[in-house]
């Protein structure tokens, strides 16, 4: 149950804190194979 909130307020982040997260995957992978992800 308290997993199923948290999801539904995940997807109800804001842009800007969603996009915060993306740059953060992007620099993980970026960290972990850098090559893969040179844009």
């Amino acid at each position: 149950m308290c997993d199923k909130k948290l999801f539904k307020r995940k997807s109800v982040t804001t842009k800007s804190e969603a996009r915060l997260r993306h740059v953060k995957t992007t620099l993980q992978k970026t960290a972990t194979a850098p090559g893969e992800n040179n844009t």
